[in-house]
């Protein structure tokens, strides 16, 4: 009697389970599919706040969650990248791009998609050298062939730039065409710019200590720079004069660092304006065109 009625049980059980399956599987998917909706929108919500740090901690959690069985990965990898370029957290942007590829598999266009942008965030960065690199990768992507020809413009490699601008010739979209135009543009201007010579700034400061600045613009400088090498070289004569020989001296050695220094860094400064005078016009096509080769992809 006693075993009729735990078999009775047992079965009892087995009949159950077997109805409720169903409905526990119908609810499972329905959680997921509740949950992906849900934790997607909230990351758009995110986004549209610009709380864009944020928001990329929930599109990473999006991908990552076992529960989201279907992903519109290229949509969720561009906010993600989006979101790093708006809150100028480029080289947060390109660790996780580096991470992304090297763990892959990822499809050929989310990987073309990730070069890009690490490219952009290099480029932001100030290391034109790394994004083309980046962008030599990416041939046959038309967006690749503009930045990796601006990374040859701040690195005024004008043979390269003009080799990887050709090779935007015969394009049929007109917004494309509009931009590789401006580029033509903007290659010519930064090829024209008229650069001062380090040598005449040097020279300058040779003959008047400081006055080398003044060719970059730099009058404050300059004027700063020569009161002070003439107070030292005054002070090291009048110490010589009075016999403090040992005191004179050392304010001479100053005076003489100082004097070197002044004609090093105008050299220096005008080097730096020549670089910052083209590299002024490159950074202007970028932000004019942020939206086209920024946000947009």
């Amino acid at each position: 009697m006693k075993i009729f009625r735990h078999l009775s049980l047992k079965q009892r059980m087995n009949n159950f389970i077997k109805q409720v399956q169903p409905l526990l599987l119908i609810s499972l998917a329905y959680t997921s599919a509740l949950t992906d909706t849900t934790q997607l929108r909230f990351a758009n919500e995110l986004y549209d706040r610009k709380d864009y740090s944020q928001a990329i901690v929930e599109y990473r959690r999006y991908l990552i969650d076992p529960l989201n069985a279907e992903k519109d990965l290229t949509t969720t990898y561009l906010q993600i990248l989006r979101s790093y370029y708006l809150s100028s957290m480029y080289s947060g942007g390109i660790n996780y791009i580096q991470s992304e590829i090297k763990t892959g598999p990822l499809s050929d266009d989310i990987t073309t998609m990730l070069k890009y942008y690490c490219g952009l965030f290099y480029l932001k960065s100030g290391f034109p050298g790394s994004a083309r690199t980046v962008f030599g990768d990416n041939t046959d992507h038309p967006k690749s062939i503009i930045l990796n020809t601006v990374s040859n413009i701040y690195l005024a490699e004008w043979n390269k730039a003009d080799e990887s601008l050709f090779k935007l010739n015969n394009q049929n979209d007109p917004l494309l065409i509009s931009t590789v135009n401006e580029l033509e543009d903007l290659l010519n201007k930064t090829k024209n710019v008229k650069l001062r010579k380090p040598m005449i700034s040097g020279m300058l400061s040779v003959v008047l200590p400081g006055s080398g600045y003044a060719n970059t613009g730099k009058y404050q400088t300059a004027i700063t720079s020569l009161l002070i090498n003439f107070s030292l070289m005054g002070s090291a004569h009048e110490l010589q004069k009075n016999n403090l020989f040992f005191t004179g001296s050392a304010v001479l050695l100053i005076a003489s660092g100082w004097y070197i220094g002044s004609v090093w860094g105008s050299v220096s400064e005008t080097y730096k304006y020549n670089k910052n005078q083209q590299n002024h016009l490159a950074d202007k096509f970028i932000q004019e065109h942020k939206k086209y080769l920024c946000v947009e992809y």
